[in-house]
């Protein structure tokens, strides 16, 4: 599954936009409206989340993600 998130300040790919682009998996393209949304779906999701996209991304999620105790 895909969760697409906005980025702040940046033009990215919209979820129906790469929907269109890419048919076949378009059952596993998912918008969301804030990245918290995309995180909470992450989280509450079987298997190993992944976030990947651009540095852009990662840096805003990065901030709002708490590190896990060692």
């Amino acid at each position: 599954r895909a969760w697409m998130v906005p980025i702040e300040g940046c033009r990215c790919w919209q979820a129906a936009e790469l929907s269109q682009a890419l048919p076949t998996l378009s059952k596993q393209i998912h918008p969301c409206e804030a990245l918290e949304e995309g995180l909470n779906r992450l989280h509450d999701s079987p298997g190993t989340p992944v976030i990947a996209g651009s540095l852009y991304l990662l840096g805003q999620a990065w901030s709002k993600l708490e590190r896990e105790p060692d």
